[in-house]
């Protein structure tokens, strides 16, 4: 076994069966080859914060096994996630009032703060696609 690898199914067994199966989606979600990444988040940012938001697991395994299925409700549990991916304390559970308060009262760069509700579902849409 090469420096660093570790075997897929010994990550699958860590994680638990449901998240290893979310995990296609979360990998789609937070940036592959065909969607963007989050400004100045990476993949260990959006881990944490999935692991400290448990309820996005199901809308990721949801829409792994059912793609067709992305309603407002996924939305509304996306945008709460993006919410914590960006500030774990925020009060907030919309893309659009947390980039309010991140930018007028934290003084957050606009690079700093979270994608408009509109830009979050094109990219969530690009992402489940």
């Amino acid at each position: 076994m090469a420096l660093g690898s570790i075997p897929t199914h010994q990550i699958a067994t860590s994680l638990g069966a449901e998240k290893a199966r979310a995990l296609l989606m979360f990998h789609a979600f937070i940036s592959c080859d065909t969607v963007s990444s989050f400004a100045g988040k990476g993949k260990k940012t959006a881990f944490n914060s999935w692991k400290s938001f448990d309820a996005v697991m199901d809308i990721f395994a949801r829409l792994v096994t059912r793609p067709g299925s992305f309603e407002e409700d996924c939305m509304s549990i996306l945008e709460s996630y993006v919410v914590v991916m960006y500030d774990r304390e925020s009060a907030e559970t919309t893309v659009n009032s947390a980039r309010k308060q991140m930018f007028t009262c934290k003084g957050r760069s606009f690079n700093a703060i979270p994608p408009s509700r509109t830009a979050l579902l094109q990219y969530a849409q690009r992402a489940t696609y």
